[in-house]
């Protein structure tokens, strides 16, 4: 192998070996060359990082919003919490403040969450499930604050 199909090879990020015992073969000529590609490297399956959204649909909420953000923060470094308004919604809230999951199989994580908020900081939160049809990926939870 020349120099230069070398550092095609390297800029590639491919490798060449020399593979040994085809010296006599009738059906391998000078100028033939084969590529070999291994199978792809799996890549351990990466756990997104569990996300709580804080909504708020009026602007005399925002500040508990905010507080109910610093303490979800607080609680735990493993979710990634924000704050933001929200202008409407279409559908009925059952409790004030509603912590909602979207996977029956979160419903455990999703109390255990309303528990701590209400431990630490006098928010009362209730989960609810929300069975809807578009994908929404799993440890992906809302917090919604009514209007007043």
């Amino acid at each position: 192998m020349r120099r230069s199909e070398r550092q095609i090879l390297k800029c590639a990020r491919l490798e060449a070996r020399y593979v040994a015992g085809f010296e006599k073969s009738e059906k391998i000529r000078d100028n033939h060359f084969e590529l070999w590609l291994a199978a792809p490297e799996q890549a351990p399956a990466s756990q997104t990082q569990p996300q709580v959204v804080v909504l708020y649909l009026d602007e005399s909420r925002r500040d508990e919003a905010t507080g109910i953000g610093k303490a979800l923060s607080a609680l735990s470094v493993e979710y990634a919490v924000s704050v933001t308004p929200y202008e409407a919604v279409t559908w009925n809230f059952i409790h004030p403040i509603e912590l909602h999951y979207f996977h029956k199989e979160e419903q455990a994580e999703a109390e255990k969450l309303t528990g701590r908020l209400q431990d630490n900081g006098a928010f009362y939160v209730k989960a609810r499930f929300m069975p809807v049809g578009q994908e929404i990926p799993l440890r992906y939870f809302e917090i919604w604050l009514q209007g007043r």
